[in-house]
């Protein structure tokens, strides 16, 4: 803090705040865009960095069983990186690529570059630019429109202002470049989906998959719009077992309804893949799984058990849909004559244990093109 110069005097950033003791001292707890008051005193990671731990990381993810990620938030370095790998065939995962909307100058020069999503193969793939426009609710962040629990002035913060995001998303959309937009409460959900509903106003197009990354508080008037304008519901499944305490203590038990509610998703035909966030919550999968079965948090507490969905349904967003949302169901998503050859050995039938075993499958043996990439 001292490095950076902040002090009892320092005013919050814009999109940002300094959480201060009752003397008005910082604390050290730095909100949102508060958090660049000291990352550019931070180094920042080099190339050679950055390629030896995504090795490890990517070594860590086909351990657990996933054949392919979608990666959020890309840098340039991180995406030179990824193209280094596969180059000298140490990748090892196939990625589907958000490119990031932070990195001033990557966006713009996609477009510059007269690249439409998806761009890539199997292995490499670009297939969106994302904002983190919403953030976090275990955080006390994320937008809402009602205030979170004991903190009456307090209804989140959305990183960008409305004019600015709505001007990114067009340029990106009438590109041909697919938009992602982190959306977590309700308030930054709809300010998310006002932008993508102006933008496909302005030029419309037929099976734009644009996505709301986390989509957390999905409301039945949420759903609606979702519907409407044809947007993927990119469900931050993993939120559910790692954070769930988190955002019932943050946002009342009552809001566990519209939280993540699968079943509702499925049951109105809304594409919602799962996914983990990680390094934010664990990458493994059946966690993930466990938690859309039984709607439990890592503690046992149950979050609006009627949102619970089947073994099937849970494992469909881990494949089936995941494949949709990077453009991918015709090639992966299922194992059947034509598709790739990547799946998955698992020490037991997530279809016929109980629900509460969920979390306890392992996998045996992870099969990436056809050659066995991870045997137990």
């Amino acid at each position: 803090m001292k490095e950076a110069g902040i002090t009892k005097d320092t005013p919050d950033p814009h999109h940002g705040k300094i959480e201060r003791d009752e003397n008005g001292e910082a604390t050290g707890l730095l909100r949102e865009s508060a958090k660049d008051l000291v990352y550019h005193i931070m180094p920042p990671y080099s190339f050679e960095e950055f390629y030896e731990g995504l090795q490890l990381v990517l070594d860590e993810c086909i351990r657990l069983g996933l054949t392919s990620i979608h990666a959020s938030m890309v840098s340039p370095t991180e995406f030179k990186a990824m193209q280094a790998l596969k180059r000298e065939r140490k990748l090892g995962i196939r990625v589907a690529v958000h490119l990031s909307g932070r990195d001033e100058g990557m966006v713009e020069g996609a477009i510059a570059a007269g690249i439409e999503t998806p761009f890539g193969d199997e292995w490499l793939k670009i297939t969106e630019a994302e904002w983190v426009f919403d953030t976090s609710t275990s955080g006390r962040t994320a937008a809402y429109y009602e205030p979170y629990v004991g903190e009456p002035e307090n209804t989140g913060i959305l990183l960008y202002d409305q004019d600015d995001i709505e001007k990114r998303v067009l340029m990106t959309h009438k590109a041909g470049i697919r938009v992602g937009l982190d959306g977590v409460g309700d308030r930054g959900i709809d300010r998310s989906l006002d932008a993508i509903e102006k933008a496909l106003k302005a030029y419309p197009r037929d099976d734009h998959r644009h996505r709301i990354e986390h989509c957390c508080y999905v409301t039945p008037a949420i759903q609606d719009r979702l519907l409407k304008l044809d947007v993927i519901d990119a469900s931050a499944t993993g939120f559910l077992h790692d954070l769930g305490d988190a955002y019932k203590a943050n946002r009342g038990a009552e809001a566990m309804k519209y939280m993540w509610p699968h079943r509702t998703l499925i049951d109105r035909g809304i594409p919602a893949p799962g996914h983990s966030d990680a390094s934010i919550c664990d990458a493994n999968p059946w966690l993930a799984i466990y938690s859309m079965v039984t709607r439990k948090t890592s503690s046992g507490d149950v979050l609006y058990a009627a949102e619970g969905v089947e073994p099937v349904e849970a494992i469909k967003a881990y494949s089936i849909d995941g494949a949709y949302a990077a453009w991918e169901e015709d090639i992966k998503g299922t194992v059947e004559v034509g598709k790739l050859a990547d799946l998955v050995v698992v020490d037991r039938d997530p279809l016929s244990i109980k629900h509460d075993d969920l979390n306890k499958v392992t996998t045996l043996m992870t099969v990436i093109d056809g050659k066995i990439a991870y045997k137990r």
